[in-house]
């Protein structure tokens, strides 16, 4: 609350009595450091949440004992995959950003990169699941609760974290635009879904349900990111 009352005042107060032009250089920076910053809070707010109600659906349908063997055993595949492919967005991040100034497009090896991340992130989780499956009587020796996660169920969780991982790419347009708003717009009609689906699915097909409803939150969440960032080309 006090960096978007900040935010506000360097934005819509200060602009009126100081014009952009008289503005010290530092004052300058500091609206575009909170003017990009609070958006990007909300936008972390939201994707933050998104696990927070995603496990209270899954505690009040399955309980908690239940719930917590699960969960346990499904966080080994989710965050393992996820780890183990977000170095490659860390990496590619600064090079994705390179010599943009003040443009609001990537520059064409910027793209290349993206759809080579996209790529490598879809080999990488083909094969962490090939992995996963390979190793999970080791796995299941040394964390008992790993049985809980069934081969079908393993394969969705492994598609539906490499799935967010896609999606931390693709949106790379729409934040070098600024338009962090909208991605969170996106973000927040996805989650929507994403409990909606996850409370009507567990009836029928139980805890597969859940990477089911993450892996179509994530696909909801790229598409309107890749038609948001088509609407504002055609928009120039």
């Amino acid at each position: 609350v006090p960096c978007l009352l900040l935010s506000l005042y360097l934005h819509r107060v200060i602009p009126v009595a100081v014009p952009a032009s008289k503005a010290p250089k530092l004052l300058v920076v500091l609206r575009k450091f909170f003017g990009f910053g609070w958006p990007i809070t909300i936008w972390s707010g939201i994707q933050a949440s998104q696990a927070f109600m995603e496990r209270s659906v899954l505690n009040d349908h399955m309980g908690a004992l239940e719930f917590g063997h699960f969960i346990s055993a499904a966080d080994l595949v989710v965050r393992g995959v996820g780890l183990t492919l977000m170095p490659l967005v860390t990496v590619l991040h600064p090079k994705i950003m390179a010599d943009i100034g003040n443009n609001t497009r990537i520059h064409a090896e910027g793209m290349r990169l993206i759809h080579q991340g996209i790529t490598i992130t879809v080999l990488g989780g083909i094969f962490l699941t090939g992995l996963l499956i390979a190793l999970k009587g080791t796995i299941t020796s040394l964390f008992p609760g790993f049985a809980e996660v069934d081969r079908l169920t393993m394969i969705m969780l492994s598609a539906s974290s490499s799935l967010w991982v896609i999606a931390l790419l693709v949106h790379k347009p729409l934040e070098v635009r600024g338009a962090v708003l909208i991605m969170s717009l996106c973000l927040g009609l996805a989650m929507a879904l994403q409990i909606t689906v996850l409370k009507i699915l567990l009836n029928y097909l139980g805890p597969i349900a859940m990477p089911v409803a993450s892996g179509i939150a994530a696909l909801v969440y790229i598409t309107g990111c890749l038609l948001a960032d088509n609407w504002l080309d055609r928009k120039i």
